[in-house]
């Protein structure tokens, strides 16, 4: 009997999610780093990064601007409440609502991570022209646009919609 032949119909190193996740686990490891010195995990970066950008936010709104899933968003608010870095209060509209911002103390150790960040990232962008890196982004952009809507497409799809 003949044996088939092995040979792979694509090249996994290739596949966009493949290098995306390639590229965030070697961004990560060194923010990782380099927030351990500030005694902060990656998640709880994200969470006082968005709250310094659009507080008062609810729970659920940062979990959808974030790539923070519940459990993840949960457990950084558990500890930066419990380390005085923010507060979470229902919201005067909705007492159902929790409400998240940042206390001063966590405003000040923002100020001192958020130029890190921002050094970092021009860092990382220097390898590309202004012209690159407006294209990068407009790609990121529509790429990320496509995801929504295909994602969309496919649970109508399993729905039989």
């Amino acid at each position: 009997m003949p044996r088939k032949s092995r040979q792979a119909i694509f090249d996994l190193e290739e596949m966009l999610t493949f290098r995306i996740s390639s590229l965030y686990s070697r961004l990560s490891a060194g923010t990782t780093q380099d927030l351990s010195q500030f005694g902060l995990v990656l998640r709880e970066w994200r969470v006082i990064a968005m709250l310094a950008l659009h507080e008062p936010i609810s729970a659920s709104e940062l979990v959808a601007r974030s790539p923070l899933d519940k459990a993840s968003a949960s457990r950084a608010v558990s500890g930066l409440v419990q380390r005085k870095l923010m507060t979470v209060s229902p919201s005067e509209a909705d007492a159902r609502v929790k409400v998240l911002r940042l206390t001063e103390s966590g405003w000040a150790l923002y100020q001192r991570v958020a130029p890190r960040s921002v050094a970092r990232q021009k860092a990382l962008m220097s390898v590309l022209t202004s012209s690159e890196r407006l294209a990068l982004t407009s790609m990121l952009d529509r790429i990320e646009r496509e995801i929504v809507r295909y994602v969309s497409q496919a649970k109508r799809n399993f729905r039989g919609d």
